[in-house]
């Protein structure tokens, strides 16, 4: 899911990059991005900033950003699915990129590979494994730098390593944040449907976006 911080939302109300965080992003300056409405912006992430692929070692560092930074009114994230999600990035089932300043992780994007959204795929690749935006966020601190945007181009380049032709995000529907952090990184939007139980606020919708990577 694709997140992002939206500024003006009221406080203890829970968003959805993946939402991959307008709120989030936004009202400390920040996107999910989970990925922050500055985050979509073409601004270049800092040249100190450093990035690669999580390792097993990384998953407490992992924890502790999503849970800090994570949360606002337009992420769904029930701790028991965040904590298992991290627990396969552990095991090496699933896969996080890492953004870091210095020794400190500031933002990440993790993603897993397999036929989540077969119902969007023409029949000829419906039994074809494509990817999945799980999680994104950046720290707060860094808002706008780009960072959320540089983290969605790297999982994008492992994935045509992996021979994965495309990959999928969802967000809240009213999280523009995150609606424009997946526009400028080539998602288009496949299906918009009712899930109140994950999007308790504003429309109580879901967005599902889709890139292709070839």
């Amino acid at each position: 899911m694709v997140k992002v911080y939206s500024p003006g939302v009221p406080h203890g109300t829970q968003m959805d990059f993946k939402q991959r965080n307008r709120y989030r992003l936004s009202k400390s300056a920040s996107i999910d991005t989970h990925r922050h409405e500055a985050e979509v912006t073409h601004m270049n992430p800092p040249a100190s900033i450093r990035y690669r692929d999580a390792e097993p070692t990384d998953v407490s560092a992992l924890r502790t950003l999503i849970f800090e930074h994570g949360p606002n009114p337009w992420n769904h994230l029930p701790e028991d699915g965040v904590n298992a999600h991290l627990d396969r990035i552990h095991a090496g089932d699933e896969w996080a990129v890492t953004a870091w300043a210095g020794a400190t992780l500031v933002g990440f994007i993790s993603y897993r590979v397999g036929r989540i959204f077969p119902q969007y795929e023409p029949e000829v690749t419906r039994d074809t494994d494509h990817a999945y935006v799980v999680e994104g966020v950046v720290d707060r601190q860094y808002a706008g730098s780009g960072i959320g945007t540089a983290l969605m181009e790297l999982v994008k380049e492992r994935l045509r390593v992996r021979g994965i032709a495309v990959v999928y995000a969802d967000r809240h529907e009213e999280n523009v944040g995150s609606a424009r952090l997946m526009a400028v990184t080539g998602f288009e939007i496949v299906d918009t449907f009712a899930e109140p139980h994950r999007r308790p606020h504003g429309s109580g919708r879901t967005s599902v976006g889709r890139c292709r990577l070839d």
